[in-house]
């Protein structure tokens, strides 16, 4: 069994305080690559890969947190073709 700092050397996080608020980030692994442009803005911009059910999961779960975004966006932003083919950046809004 590994102990806590052994889990936290496979698993980064990092925790950031602002105005009395704790966000705890974890650092990406391989499968989900977040890009948030901005800390503290209001619309977030995360790089989703719509092949991946995790990544699509997290589309809605934010979306049930009252977040949205724009459909024609995202179809501008997304990959037609090559290795990144489906990927796409999505800006939230609230």
């Amino acid at each position: 069994m590994l102990t806590l700092e052994e889990y936290e050397k496979l698993n980064p996080r990092c925790e950031v305080v602002h105005d009395g608020v704790s966000i705890l980030y974890t650092t990406p692994n391989q499968h989900t690559k977040w890009r948030v442009d901005s800390l503290f803005e209001k619309e977030p911009i995360i790089e989703v890969n719509q092949n991946l059910p995790d990544h699509m999961q997290m589309v809605e779960e934010l979306s049930a947190l009252g977040f949205s975004y724009d459909r024609e966006q995202v179809g501008a932003a997304e990959r037609k073709s090559g290795a990144f083919k489906g990927c796409a950046e999505y800006v939230f809004r609230r």
